[in-house]
């Protein structure tokens, strides 16, 4: 296996999701609604205590729990099968490459421009709440950064396992629909089964 090649095969794919509607979209939706809720957060601050950086925090979380994981599973089940479906995938395996090199170029450009669309979320939200004098705890943020690109990669990861058994792009589609879904479902399950087992505080 060529690093070389596994890094040209990474900058294609991070130039095709800048291209891919369903990426700018996704990108798009990230940035508005981490922007709307801290301004919303900042104008309520004016007739209470609450501090901007929490409540934006935590509606962030809300937000990118929905959002990302759709996002690197449907990404990732578009991208091995919509390229089979094309025939470019086909191509790309006819060419002096190994899969491996394939799967991995395909893997690390999809997660690159995963996580910038997720930074630039947090990013967006945070850099007003600095403006606004808000903002009290960077490495919060970049904790917080950090955690939701982890959860988009292994969305990601999933994702491209579908799209590698799936035979046409609608089909890995709508299993990844399924499956967020189904995360979906647990995970909220999971929080409030957490929240009643440490009791926790409603304030």
């Amino acid at each position: 296996m060529r690093g070389s090649t596994v890094r040209l095969l990474a900058v294609k794919e991070v130039r095709d999701a800048l291209r891919n509607r369903w990426f700018i979209a996704y990108g798009v939706s990230l940035v508005a609604l981490s922007l709307a809720l801290a301004v919303f957060v900042l104008a309520g601050a004016a007739y209470g205590p609450a501090t901007g950086f929490g409540r934006t925090a935590a509606g962030i979380i809300n937000v990118m729990l929905l959002l990302v994981p759709l996002m690197g599973l449907t990404l990732g089940a578009l991208s091995l099968a919509g390229e089979r479906e094309r025939g470019s995938l086909d191509f790309w395996l006819s060419q002096p490459l190994e899969a491996i090199e394939v799967y991995l170029g395909k893997a690390l450009g999809l997660g690159l421009a995963l996580a910038a669309a997720v930074a630039a979320g947090f990013g967006a939200s945070g850099l007003l709440l600095g403006i606004a004098g808000s903002h009290r705890s960077p490495f919060t943020l970049l904790l917080l950064t950090g955690l939701t690109i982890l959860l988009g990669w292994a969305s990601l990861a999933i994702g491209l396992c579908v799209s590698a058994r799936a035979a046409r792009a609608t089909t890995a589609v709508s299993i990844a629909v399924a499956l967020w879904l189904v995360l979906v479902l647990v995970s909220s399950l999971g929080v409030m089964g957490t929240a009643l087992v440490v009791r926790l505080s409603p304030l």
